[in-house]
């Protein structure tokens, strides 16, 4: 297969498409859910997400720039999730016998 240079390795980790980098996204994303069940989002720190999330204030900002962005794309995965949903429900109902 050859050698990688350091670059290369690091290049490759960091790709947003990887297992890892979205994992640590959804414990984010979680993290986020979890916190406006207590507070508003003008009133959570990017500390308080780190914390809940278990992940250094880096590890955030090589994901998101603030909280708001943060916000924004958690609402558009769940936007996501729910149209994915609905999309098999129509397609479960078009193809079920009717009677």
């Amino acid at each position: 297969c050859g050698t990688f240079s350091m670059e290369e390795r690091c290049e490759s980790m960091n790709r947003t498409g990887n297992s890892r980098h979205q994992e640590t996204e959804l414990k984010i994303q979680k993290a986020l859910l979890a916190l406006l069940e207590q507070k508003t989002l003008k009133t959570i720190t990017v500390i308080e997400l780190c914390e809940a999330a278990q992940i250094n204030k880096a590890t955030f900002y090589r994901h998101y720039q603030d909280v708001y962005e943060l916000a924004e794309k958690t609402e558009r995965r769940i936007h996501a999730g729910m149209m994915k949903l609905l999309d098999a429900e129509r397609k479960r109902s078009l193809t079920e016998p009717v009677g």
